[in-house]
């Protein structure tokens, strides 16, 4: 993302309706999948300002990673303390290291060069029967001001998303679409609605082959 957006995110993430729902259907998506994830091994693979890895808890077995510097620096002020600067093409962790892989609104960034690259490395840091939980924007005809804020450079069809997991090992336990309301605009700490919708795909279950 540009780099204000991060403070943008850190500052409305715990509170703003689209990240309330999206976190919400993560964690109901681990309740049902894995009721026993409090016990797994997390990996919150592009953690952000990281929320999402907060309310996971259990800093002594999970962990975040972002690329962005700025992305660490909020998480760190958010007191989390398992955080590191990585890239998702090049975990620094190795093989079979997780129980759960948690790639949420990552694989769409200017940043991650080849999303083939990416998941294969999600792939190999999972355990086998491990789950992978992945949310991609989709619909490239609502690419919108948000998206260019946000550094948005590709809107992911649904085959292309089931390519990507099925050539890199996984197999799909569900795959489904979801749209929000609207889509939104934050920055400088100001939310706007920009014109459109946003269609997500934010619970696509991949368990490792």
């Amino acid at each position: 993302m540009q780099p204000e957006e991060y403070g943008a995110m850190f500052r409305v993430e715990e509170t703003h309706w689209w990240y309330q729902a999206l976190h919400r259907l993560i964690f109901q998506t681990l309740e049902s999948e894995l009721p026993d994830w409090h016990e797994k091994e997390i990996l919150d693979a592009g953690c952000g300002t990281g929320s999402i890895l907060k309310q996971l808890g259990n800093p002594a077995k999970n962990v975040g990673v972002d690329l962005a510097p700025e992305a660490v620096s909020f998480c760190r002020q958010r007191g989390l303390t398992n955080v590191q600067q990585a890239d998702i093409c090049a975990l620094p962790f190795a093989n079979a290291s997780f129980d759960i892989v948690i790639c949420s609104s990552v694989l769409y960034h200017q940043w991650v060069k080849d999303p083939a690259v990416a998941v294969r490395e999600l792939h190999r840091v999972l355990r086998p029967g491990g789950l992978l939980l992945l949310n991609v924007p989709a619909l490239r005809l609502l690419h919108s001001a948000h998206d260019e804020a946000v550094m948005t450079a590709h809107r992911f069809k649904k085959s292309e998303i089931r390519q990507l997991l099925r050539d890199s090992g996984f197999a799909i336990r569900r795959l489904r679409a979801a749209d929000s309301r609207a889509s939104w605009r934050i920055s400088g700490g100001a939310l706007s609605g920009s014109n459109g919708h946003t269609a997500i795909c934010p619970s696509l279950h991949a368990a490792r082959r």
